[in-house]
């Protein structure tokens, strides 16, 4: 707000009053006379938001716009000098409503600025004055004062500009006031300090009526952090006054043109005025005439008054139309005419009539759904529209069409009543008056579109049989339609439901309504609930108004009469004797499925089933009966007749009955002696001699003596696989029962203590007769031999890079070929185990599984693993190695895992035996390092052990690093495989240097130590088909032979040839070795040495690979008499052909090939591509 000196704010507030001007933020500051006019800012009290006196606004920048948008009319915050709210270095940058002293209380206020690093400076305060004197200001006198408020290290200037039009402006340098850097930022300045500043604008010439703009500018040197708080305080701006000149007045513009008049009713306008000079008191509205003529006085044609602008004025009643009429505004004491408004006036007077018309005039057509053409209506006056409709052509036209009140219409079917003929008229009410007209009906017809009905399929696949009661899967039809106008329903046949959705299958009818005429693509599920055992042909009525002759949906299907569990009544027992009974049964009902199996189950144990002793007496109902055989003496049995149909298996009542007891035999006189040979490590033949025992109980047990003794009545079954016969005791084995007097025991482990008995018995081969003669039984105890150290299987993965582990010797036996297992390129190694320098198989993701088999190794020798292994990475526990029996099925034993480790980066390795709880070393393994595992697995008929040891030493550890143990029951009838697995949470490695062997150092071999002798070179050199190897030697120690093996897939080596060695010598030695033939075209072979010392420690020299590839043919011998091998042959067939190309004979190239019945001379022999010529002599 202004604060003007009390003695001229009537006469200023008089004059915008006068002039019809509101003192808004943004209206200019006034300048009615001569005298001074000041702003102090006191009005803004303690605001932070304090609105700006009028003519005041804020902006940023260097070239500010007085006319900016952007600009704002009030301060951002407010602070004082002093006490509570005062300045400090805390105080945030913004526009300032500053106080001299406490903020709360301080009278005397400034407008100014302080700077931050979110409001930066220049900032600028802009002033617009108007001179509203009446005369010509010729120069204006601005003083004010500048008041610093707060210090700051960053220099500052105030600085003074003016501008003709609030955009140019020009800086008046002798009022800048500078302000150098302070040493300190953010103390107050108590009380603010001053400095007043005088400056007179001459050559001004502001006429009366215009404005000029002033400008105060805070800026800071390089910056705006720690500025310092600026002000602006008690301005006073004095005009100096010109002559005041002749009064004017400018008349305005005048809106709402054009005016309707009627001859009982004018038209209200308001005349907006402006006045130089001194006139005041009454003013006019004087009307021309309709070309724009005035009267030539200031007092006819009036036709409103006032003081102030703008004027009220009515345009009479009866007023001629025209379009040239003018208004100006006249002031009558003066005599002073106004200008005329500046454009011409349009006066309109109501119209008799108000005829309309619609082009088109045609009759038109359109769908109910759709849109037709444009119809454009004019009426004779300007007007407002409103477009209805009738059914009759000469009306009334009483349906109003909602939202057409434009001058055109689209037709459209959906504002219509549907199909039909209907008469649509445009009515036209004038602007001027009302007057309303209507055009001439238009012939509308409306129709529907063709309505569609699309169902699939319209035959539902037959449901089959399905049993009375039960209820089928279900089938969809799908329903989709078009231009409907009325729901559709599907009613279903009896024994047939219906749902849409997820809702309950029903009986009942299905009715979906469209949705504006169509049917969405809607799935009805149909499913078969037969009721009757019969077959069902039958349809899915569909209902449809719009669609009467629509097809229904066939459906069949056949219902069948429900099968159950047959009823079967078990017989009483008969004939009971010691080793046999009679019983049966009777099967009551059948339940309506034949019965393909019927007897009686008996056992021992209460609840009888197929899993026990069974007879099998026919099928199909009625009554049958059953002979109970190889029943024991005075045995308590249980019985149940039973009947299997279709459904599966039901029993009748359980009875019970005891057999007859049986008068024992004869107890022998003699015990037999006991015998034992050909003792292996898992085998032995015992033999029993002088016994008078009819028959022989053979037993054997895993212990220093054998203590229990057979009982009497009872019968034995024996095997030989010790572990697998009855047990008279606990970890007491039958071995054999019966005649014989010898049994040779297999199934035994090496290097363990056994006793075995012998007892005699005779049973006058009756069950439950054996007496058996428990003094003095044979008995002996021995021990099993150690088993010699076997390496059962070499995998070195000596193959190219990427090649898949099937196509050498691996197979297959899960999910094969998916994420197959492929040698990588490069394989592992360790300064400590010797993997050969091959390649290594890569198990990468969850995929194909694969084995290899070897020699079966039987309960009671402990088979060992040994591998190289680096894990890249693991995310979850899984197993990747494991043993198996061969065939290998699905029993996996020795599983070996790897799961991550609880510090990022790392692993354990763990054992399962057969899938049980794994058991993980602790220690925390490094992934992307190559660590040696050694497994050993034991397995026999006191259970299985299965043993990790990480990177063990060359004798095998007293303790492991993981232990799982089984009971007997896991362990499987042979180890004879070796699987490398990819599980669902495989976690990629490589895996090199596989060894499985029978002992810990026969796997656990380190890198072979030199040669007894110093091989200086193992080379090989394919010659035609031949293999030539050529090793030699720079000395020799205690060497008795060199033994050569050959291997076809790198892995399984056999011997081809053995040479002797030259003992202990210090001279250098040579050898070769021609391995005939036995190069085919593109076939690999490998080859190593064994060297064998004279007290049987062996070692091995490194692989030799040799290809084939890129052989020729050739004929051996060459010239030949009477026959010749062809070696390198590509095909199994072969020509010989004379030089004049024609075919003699058709031969087999994998034999000798008779040259009888050739003449002497020279051939050609042809295969395939390849040729070779052949001299016969």
């Amino acid at each position: 707000m202004l604060r003007f000196r009390l003695f001229f704010l009537p006469a200023l507030l008089s004059l915008v009053l006068s002039l019809g001007l509101s003192l808004t933020s943004q209206a200019q500051l006034a300048l009615p006379g001569s005298s001074p006019v000041t702003v102090t800012f006191d009005s803004f009290g303690s605001s932070a938001t304090a609105a700006l006196p009028s003519g005041f606004v804020l902006a940023g920048g260097t070239s500010p716009t007085y006319s900016n948008a952007g600009n704002t009319a009030a301060t951002t915050q407010a602070a004082g000098t002093t006490g509570t709210g005062a300045l400090s270095s805390n105080s945030a940058g913004g526009a300032y409503n500053f106080g001299n002293g406490v903020n709360s209380t301080a009278p005397d206020r400034a407008l100014g600025f302080l700077s931050s690093s979110s409001y930066s400076s220049p900032r600028n305060i802009l002033l617009a004055v108007q001179n509203t004197s009446g005369a010509t200001i010729t120069e204006l006198t601005v003083a004010y004062d500048v008041e610093k408020y707060r210090l700051g290290t960053r220099a500052f200037e105030w600085q003074f500009f003016t501008s003709p039009d609030g955009s140019i402006w020009t800086q008046v340098t002798t009022l800048t006031q500078s302000y150098p850097a302070d040493g300190a930022t953010g103390a107050p300045v108590n009380p603010p300090t001053t400095s007043s500043k005088t400056t007179t604008l001459t050559g001004l010439n502001l006429a009366s009526g215009a404005t000029t703009y002033l400008r105060w500018a805070y800026v800071g040197a390089g910056g705006s952090t720690n500025g310092q708080g600026l002000g602006l305080d008690n301005l006073v701006l004095t005009p100096t006054l010109g002559n005041p000149g002749t009064p004017t007045i400018t008349t305005g513009t005048v809106t709402g043109s054009p005016f309707c008049v009627t001859a009982t009713s004018g038209s209200s306008v308001s005349v907006p005025f402006t006045v130089s000079g001194t006139l005041s008191g009454d003013f006019a509205v004087q009307l021309s005439s309709a070309s724009g003529t005035f009267p030539a006085d200031a007092t006819t044609s009036l036709i409103g008054q006032g003081t102030s602008s703008p004027l009220a004025a009515t345009l009479p009643a009866g007023t001629p139309a025209g379009s040239g009429y003018r208004v100006r505004v006249v002031h009558a004491a003066s005599g002073t005419l106004g200008s005329p408004n500046p454009s011409n006036l349009v006066v309109n007077a109501a119209p008799a009539t108000n005829p309309v018309t619609v082009t088109p005039s045609t009759a038109q057509a359109v769908l109910t759904t759709g849109t037709g053409a444009t119809l454009t209506a004019s009426a004779s006056v300007a007007s407002s529209y409103q477009w209805a409709f009738g059914t009759a052509e000469n009306g009334p036209y009483t349906s109003s069409i909602s939202g057409a009140t434009s001058a055109s219409y689209q037709l459209r079917g959906a504002d219509f009543g549907g199909a039909g003929t209907y008469y649509l008229v445009a009515r036209a009410t004038s602007t001027c008056g009302s007057v309303p007209g209507t055009s001439a009906p238009i012939t509308v017809t409306v129709t529907a579109p063709t309505p569609e009905l699309t169902i699939t399929p319209l035959t539902v696949p037959d449901f089959g049989s399905i049993y009375v009661g039960a209820a089928s899967g279900s089938q969809p039809v799908t329903v989709r339609g078009t231009n409907l106008s009325s729901p559709v329903t599907f009613t279903p046949p009896p024994g047939f439901e219906i749902r849409t959705g997820s809702a309950p299958f029903a009986c009942c009818a299905i009715t979906l309504t469209p949705q504006n005429g169509t049917l969405p693509s809607t799935t009805i599920d149909v499913r078969f609930v037969p009721t009757l055992a019969q077959v069902y042909l039958a349809t899915v009525a569909v209902g449809s108004t719009d669609v009467p002759s629509q097809d229904p949906v066939n459906v069949s299907g056949t219902g069948v009469a429900p099968i159950f569990p047959a009823t079967v009544q078990t017989a009483p027992v008969t004939g009971i004797t010691a080793t046999q009974a009679l019983s049966g049964g009777t099967i009551s009902s059948d339940g309506n499925a034949e019965v393909t199996e019927r007897g009686v189950v008996y056992a021992t144990t209460a609840a009888p089933t197929l899993a026990n002793q069974v007879t099998v007496d026919g099928t199909g109902a009625g009554t049958f009966t059953s002979t109970l055989t190889g029943l024991q003496p005075n045995t308590l049995y249980y019985v149940r007749a039973y009947a299997t149909n279709e459904v599966g298996t039901s029993y009748g009542e359980q009875l019970t009955f005891t057999t007859a007891r049986v008068a024992l035999a004869a107890e022998p006189t003699q015990s037999s002696t006991l015998t034992a040979s050909q003792l292996t490590p898992t085998t032995v033949q015992l033999s029993a001699s002088g016994g008078t025992g009819s028959k022989r109980l053979f037993l054997a047990t895993q212990s220093a003596d054998l203590l229990s003794v057979p009982a009497d009545g009872t019968t034995y079954s024996g095997n030989a696989t010790l572990g697998q016969g009855d047990q008279p005791a606990p970890g007491i084995f039958v071995v054999q029962a019966g005649v014989g007097t010898s049994v040779t025991i297999t199934g035994l482990q090496p290097n363990t203590e056994y006793t075995f008995a012998v007892f005699d018995y005779n049973d006058d081969n009756t069950t439950g007769a054996e007496n058996y003669r428990t003094q003095d039984p044979g008995k002996l105890t021995l021990s099993t031999p150690e088993q010699p150290a076997q390496l059962l299987l070499e995998e070195n993965f000596l193959y190219a890079s990427g090649e898949a582990l099937t196509t050498r010797g691996w197979t297959g036996h899960n999910a094969t070929g998916t994420t197959p297992i492929l040698t990588s390129n490069g394989g592992l190694a360790r300064s400590d185990y010797n993997a050969t320098g091959g390649n290594a198989a890569a198990l990468t993701a969850s995929g194909e599984d694969i084995h290899r088999t070897f020699a079966p190794v039987a309960p009671g020798t402990p088979v060992y693993a040994a591998f190289l292994v680096q894990v890249g990475s693991s995310t979850g526990a899984d197993y990747f190695f494991h043993l198996g029996p061969d065939p290998i099925s699905t029993t996996y034993r020795a599983r070996v895992l790897v799961k991550p480790g609880t510090t990022a980066g790392k692993v354990q390795f763990g054992v399962s035996g057969s899938g049980t709880t794994a058991v993980y070393d602790p220690t925390e393994y490094e992934t992307g390092t190559p660590y040696l595992l050694v497994v050993r697995y034991s397995f026999g008929s006191s259970g299985t052990e299965t043993r990790l040891y990480v990177n063990p030493g060359v004798s095998e550890p007293t303790a492991s690093n993981a232990t799982s143990t089984e009971a007997a029951t896991s362990s499987p009838t042979n180890i004879g495989s070796v699987a490398l697995r990819q599980g669902s949470n495989t976690s990629p490695l490589l895996l090199d240097g596989l060894r499985v062997g029978t002992t810990f150092a026969v796997v656990r071999q380190q890198l072979p130590a030199p040669l007894p002798v110093q091989l200086s070179a193992f080379t090989g050199q394919v010659q035609q088909a031949s293999a030539v190897l050529r090793w030699s030697t720079a000395q020799e120690l205690h060497n008795d032979r060199f033994e050569l093996e050959r291997a076809r897939d790198g892995a399984h080596f056999t011997r081809i040839a053995t040479l002797k060695g030259k003992g202990t010598t210090s001279t250098a030695s040579s050898y070769s070795y021609t391995d005939a033939g036995v190069l085919q075209p593109g076939q690999t072979l490998y080859y190593r040495l064994r060297q064998v010392d004279t007290d049987g420690s062996a070692s091995y020299s490194k692989v030799v690979v040799l290809s084939g590839t890129g052989l020729s043919l050739q004929a051996v011998p060459n010239p030949a008499h009477d026959q010749v091998r062809l070696l390198g042959a590509s095909a199994a067939t072969a020509q010989v052909l004379d030089l004049t190309g024609r075919v003699l004979r058709t031969v087999a190239t994998t034999e000798s090939v008779s040259l009888r019945g050739l003449a002497p001379g020279v051939y050609v022999v042809r295969c395939g591509s390849q040729t070779t010529k052949l001299q016969v002599e």
